[in-house]
């Protein structure tokens, strides 16, 4: 259940990462800069705010809104850069999930490493420490969020 919870948590913060663009100017071209996808810097303002009442409407499914968003592209002319930019996320989304995914697999191996060093009674707490921090410094993201996020969660007060 925990692990459910874990890779939930990595996954909601995948998503608010790529997640809905906010419309702020701030600099730029004709003094704005339009936050959200690079493709709105080749868009009017009026556009812009098009685009985004498009993509935070609740009432419309992903599938309308993406056909909406196709015809807006169309309407501005920047099919292309929608496309491409599309692409890219989907590209970004399915390496973050293969990378979750391996992290997941991996997960109970490493804290079986980690509940070993922590059950041997012969250690010393430095000794301890030591010998979890190595496994942690080998570790990539997100397996080590996520051991970090178990670890934390079986004992939410600290050390046991």
């Amino acid at each position: 259940m925990q692990q459910l919870v874990l890779v939930f948590t990595v996954l909601a913060f995948t998503s608010a990462h790529f997640g809905p663009f906010h419309l702020g100017f701030f600099g730029g071209r004709e003094g704005f800069f339009r936050r959200g996808p690079p493709f709105l810097r080749n868009v009017t303002r009026q556009a812009a705010f098009q685009y985004f009442q498009i993509t935070n409407n609740g009432t419309l499914s992903k599938a309308q809104t993406q056909a909406a968003v196709g015809s807006w592209s169309a309407a501005n002319n920047i099919t292309d850069e929608v496309t491409a930019y599309n692409t890219q996320l989907q590209q970004q989304q399915n390496t973050t999930r293969t990378k979750l995914n391996s992290a997941v697999a991996q997960l109970p191996t490493v804290l079986t490493q980690i509940y070993s060093i922590e059950d041997n009674q012969n250690l010393t707490i430095v000794q301890e420490r030591q010998q979890i921090g190595s496994i942690f410094a080998n570790l990539t993201f997100p397996l080590n969020a996520l051991v970090g996020s178990a670890l934390k969660e079986e004992r939410p007060f600290g050390r046991k």
